[in-house]
């Protein structure tokens, strides 16, 4: 997907990546799962608002304890204790402000002039439907950070070539 995120960020963002060697594998629709990506670098990129600005782009692996509380602006209040891959798309937009966060992920919801507000409702039910939770950090003015955590795939899965 490298190169269809470079085409979406365009001269707008400088895309950072950081993938950690002991991500765990999903089992997961693989066509619902990049459209997650997309979603997220295409709101990053809207974000900069024509300025210039940063993307970043991290996975990793994470082990959720039993009691696991995520923050606040987490969907779910818990999830069940173990293995996890953590995607985070972070940038340093024009951020959310607080009266628009109760309702960011509603369908038709949108901080845009000309926008459908169907990208984070979309993102909200691929990730529920692979048993995994969004987080959301953000302040207005200072950027966005989405944190999508989903469980580790049970079994063994071959990993693609790179």
């Amino acid at each position: 997907m490298l190169q269809l995120l470079k085409t979406l960020a365009g001269h707008h963002a400088d895309l950072r990546f950081d993938l950690a060697d002991d991500t765990p594998c999903v089992e997961g629709d693989l066509a619902q799962l990049r459209q997650v990506v997309v979603n997220l670098i295409t709101n990053a990129v809207e974000a900069m608002q024509n300025k210039h600005g940063v993307i970043g782009v991290s996975v990793r692996g994470m082990d959720i304890e039993p009691g696991y509380a995520p923050s606040r602006y987490c969907q779910k209040h818990t999830l069940p204790a173990g293995r996890y891959a953590e995607l985070i798309v972070q940038d340093d937009g024009c951020g959310i402000g607080q009266d628009g966060l109760p309702h960011l992920f509603e369908p038709f919801y949108t901080t845009k002039f000309m926008g459908r507000g169907l990208g984070l409702a979309a993102v909200l039910g691929i990730v529920r439907n692979h048993g995994g939770d969004i987080c959301v950090a953000t302040e207005s003015g200072k950027g966005a950070k989405f944190r999508i955590i989903l469980p580790a795939a049970a079994r063994d899965v071959p990993r693609p070539p790179a």
